[in-house]
Formats: structure tokens, C-alpha cells, sequence
């Protein structure tokens, strides 16, 4: 004789377990997709935006300062927003850890250069310096013939006549 109150074997404190985790592990992956989604995929389009931004208005001011400032302004760029303005694929610029973990091809030579690894920070002094340095330039009289004569316009566009 079988007994009645037993259906298969599989208690219901056991089918409640298995349905209270499938619930939670439903539960965490909509909440991890939710934060994908919600948070981390607009924080970076922000962050690419903002980064596009910069690029933009740097290379607008490069063209616009007077070519003795533009390899102090190249500079600061590289220094504090870490952004160059030419490729220069042999030049890394990394920290401590990663510095000692570089491995070049067979051939090549490391040149590390002296110095404190661990401050990278320019002092006082040296922000003085390229301040004096951008203001001096920036107050001398511009040079005359460094204007190119514009020979034709199309729009937007125009066609400069050759220096020489």
C-alpha cells in the first residue's frame, strides 16, 4: 500500500528552496543587467563623448596658437589629460608596475629614463615657468609675414598662396 501524502518523493520545503533560488538568481542577473544597461554603458558614452571633446577643442587651439607656444601647449596636453597630438609609437609613458613588465621585441632596447616614477607631478616652480614662458610669447608682436594670402574661396574653404 502507498501512502497518500506523498507525491513522488520531492518534499515541499525542498521545491520551495529550488524555486527561492531560481527567483534570486533571476533577480541578480535582471539587477546586473539593469546596471549594465542603466549605468555603466551611458557613464562610458559620456566618457567618450567627453574625451572626443577635448580632442576637438585641443586640435582647435593648437591651430589657433602661434607656433612657438604649440610645443608647450603639446606638452601640458601630454602631461595632464595624458593626449598626443603625433603617434609616436616608441614613447610609453607608464607607470611603476607596468614599467617594469614591459618586454620589447628581440633587437629593441629599453631606455628608462631616471627620475621619481612615483610623482609625476609638476611643482610650483615648474608651473611658474611654463606660465612665464606661454605669457612672454604669447605678448610678442606677431610676425607679419607668418599670415598667408588666402588666393580663393569655395564656401567654407580657401586656397592660400604658396610662401615661396
Amino acid at each position: 500500500m502507498s501512502r497518500a501524502g506523498k507525491s513522488g518523493g520531492v518534499s515541499l520545503a525542498t521545491q520551495y528552496t529550488v524555486l527561492l533560488v531560481l527567483a534570486f538568481v533571476v533577480f541578480e542577473l535582471l539587477a546586473a543587467i539593469s546596471v549594465v544597461v542603466f549605468l555603466m554603458v551611458p557613464m562610458a558614452r559620456r566618457s567618450a563623448d567627453d574625451l572626443a571633446g577635448l580632442m576637438a577643442l585641443s586640435a582647435q587651439i593648437w591651430v589657433e596658437l602661434p607656433p612657438a607656444t604649440r610645443p608647450i601647449f603639446e606638452q601640458e596636453l601630454i602631461e595632464h589629460h595624458l593626449l598626443a597630438l603625433r603617434a609616436e609609437p616608441g614613447n610609453y609613458d607608464l607607470c611603476h608596475d607596468h614599467s617594469g613588465r614591459l618586454s620589447v621585441p628581440r633587437g629593441w632596447e629599453v631606455i628608462r629614463l631616471p627620475g621619481d616614477l612615483e610623482s609625476p607631478r609638476a611643482s610650483a616652480g615648474d608651473l611658474m615657468a611654463l606660465a612665464d614662458a606661454v605669457r612672454r610669447v604669447g605678448l610678442a608682436e606677431p610676425d607679419p609675414a607668418a599670415e598667408p594670402a588666402v588666393t580663393r574661396r569655395k564656401g567654407h574653404l580657401a586656397v592660400l598662396a604658396d610662401p615661396q
